[in-house]
Protein backbone atom coordinates (compact mmCIF):
# COMPACT_ATOMS: atom_id res chain seq x y z
CA UNK A 1 0.00 0.00 0.00
CA UNK A 2 2.63 2.81 0.79
CA UNK A 3 4.53 1.98 -2.26
CA UNK A 4 1.32 2.52 -4.32
CA UNK A 5 0.80 6.14 -2.46
CA UNK A 6 4.92 6.42 -3.20
CA UNK A 7 3.84 6.02 -7.12
CA UNK A 8 1.26 8.32 -6.88
CA UNK A 9 3.10 10.76 -5.00
CA UNK A 10 5.69 10.83 -7.90
CA UNK A 11 3.19 10.86 -10.43
CA UNK A 12 1.78 13.91 -8.76
CA UNK A 13 5.01 15.78 -8.48
CA UNK A 14 5.34 14.57 -12.41
CA UNK A 15 2.77 16.88 -13.77
CA UNK A 16 2.72 19.50 -11.41
CA UNK A 17 6.38 19.94 -12.82
CA UNK A 18 5.09 19.36 -16.22
CA UNK A 19 2.45 21.90 -15.95
CA UNK A 20 5.07 24.23 -14.39
CA UNK A 21 7.33 24.15 -16.92
CA UNK A 22 4.15 24.59 -19.62
CA UNK A 23 3.36 27.93 -17.79
CA UNK A 24 6.77 28.71 -18.38
CA UNK A 25 6.84 28.12 -21.84
CA UNK A 26 3.97 30.25 -22.40
CA UNK A 27 5.14 33.23 -20.28
CA UNK A 28 8.42 33.07 -22.63
CA UNK A 29 6.42 32.40 -26.23
CA UNK A 30 3.63 33.77 -25.83
CA UNK A 31 4.41 36.68 -23.27
CA UNK A 32 8.00 37.58 -23.83
CA UNK A 33 8.48 36.34 -27.42
CA UNK A 34 4.93 37.45 -29.04
CA UNK A 35 5.14 41.07 -27.55
CA UNK A 36 8.68 41.59 -28.19
CA UNK A 37 8.72 40.67 -31.95
CA UNK A 38 5.03 42.35 -32.27
CA UNK A 39 6.52 45.71 -30.39
CA UNK A 40 10.13 45.43 -32.68
CA UNK A 41 8.79 44.85 -35.47
CA UNK A 42 5.57 47.87 -35.25
CA UNK A 43 7.85 50.32 -33.82
CA UNK A 44 10.74 50.01 -36.94
CA UNK A 45 7.68 49.85 -38.87
CA UNK A 46 8.58 46.62 -40.26
CA UNK A 47 5.10 45.52 -40.68
CA UNK A 48 1.95 46.13 -39.56
CA UNK A 49 -0.60 45.18 -37.60
CA UNK A 50 -3.26 42.50 -39.16
CA UNK A 51 -5.46 42.12 -36.10
CA UNK A 52 -7.81 44.96 -36.60
CA UNK A 53 -9.00 45.53 -33.03
CA UNK A 54 -4.91 45.39 -31.95
CA UNK A 55 -4.27 48.05 -34.75
CA UNK A 56 -7.08 50.48 -33.54
CA UNK A 57 -6.24 50.07 -29.78
CA UNK A 58 -2.20 50.39 -30.93
CA UNK A 59 -3.12 53.56 -32.95
CA UNK A 60 -4.76 54.82 -30.47
CA UNK A 61 -3.30 54.27 -27.33
CA UNK A 62 0.40 52.93 -28.18
CA UNK A 63 2.23 49.95 -28.39
CA UNK A 64 2.09 49.88 -24.80
CA UNK A 65 -1.44 48.89 -24.29
CA UNK A 66 -0.52 45.42 -25.69
CA UNK A 67 1.32 44.81 -21.93
CA UNK A 68 -2.05 44.71 -20.01
CA UNK A 69 -3.58 42.72 -22.96
CA UNK A 70 -1.23 40.36 -22.49
CA UNK A 71 -1.59 40.16 -18.62
CA UNK A 72 -5.15 40.35 -19.03
CA UNK A 73 -5.28 36.99 -21.31
CA UNK A 74 -3.13 35.11 -19.14
CA UNK A 75 -5.46 36.21 -16.06
CA UNK A 76 -8.96 34.70 -18.23
CA UNK A 77 -5.99 31.27 -18.77
CA UNK A 78 -4.78 31.19 -15.22
CA UNK A 79 -8.78 31.21 -14.11
CA UNK A 80 -9.68 28.69 -16.93
CA UNK A 81 -6.71 26.34 -16.00
CA UNK A 82 -7.95 26.13 -12.33
CA UNK A 83 -11.87 25.58 -13.48
CA UNK A 84 -10.45 23.08 -16.03
CA UNK A 85 -10.42 19.43 -14.47
CA UNK A 86 -7.26 18.15 -13.84
CA UNK A 87 -7.24 15.23 -16.14
CA UNK A 88 -6.92 17.70 -19.30
CA UNK A 89 -5.85 20.80 -17.27
CA UNK A 90 -2.31 20.49 -18.93
CA UNK A 91 -4.58 21.52 -22.53
CA UNK A 92 -4.36 24.90 -21.40
CA UNK A 93 -0.62 26.47 -20.76
CA UNK A 94 -0.34 23.81 -23.70
CA UNK A 95 -2.02 25.37 -25.57
CA UNK A 96 -0.85 29.06 -24.91
CA UNK A 97 2.47 27.28 -25.51
CA UNK A 98 1.14 26.28 -29.07
CA UNK A 99 -0.16 30.00 -30.02
CA UNK A 100 3.04 31.49 -28.44
CA UNK A 101 5.44 29.91 -30.63
CA UNK A 102 3.22 30.00 -33.56
CA UNK A 103 2.87 34.03 -33.01
CA UNK A 104 6.16 34.31 -32.49
CA UNK A 105 7.25 32.71 -35.50
CA UNK A 106 4.84 34.11 -37.46
CA UNK A 107 5.90 37.99 -36.62
CA UNK A 108 9.38 36.92 -37.26
CA UNK A 109 8.52 35.42 -40.47
CA UNK A 110 5.98 37.91 -41.89
CA UNK A 111 8.56 41.06 -40.51
CA UNK A 112 11.46 39.30 -42.28
CA UNK A 113 9.83 38.01 -45.61
CA UNK A 114 7.20 40.73 -45.96
CA UNK A 115 4.57 38.00 -46.11
CA UNK A 116 1.52 39.60 -44.68
CA UNK A 117 -2.02 37.48 -43.67
CA UNK A 118 -4.60 39.61 -45.44
CA UNK A 119 -8.41 39.24 -43.39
Amino acid sequence: MAHSSFRHHLLLMSLTSTHATLWIIAILSFGVGDLLTTVVFLSSEMNHESNPIAAIAINEIGLWVLVPWKVAVFAVFGGLYRLTPKQIRVGVPLGLCILGLLLTGWNTYSSLTGVRLTL
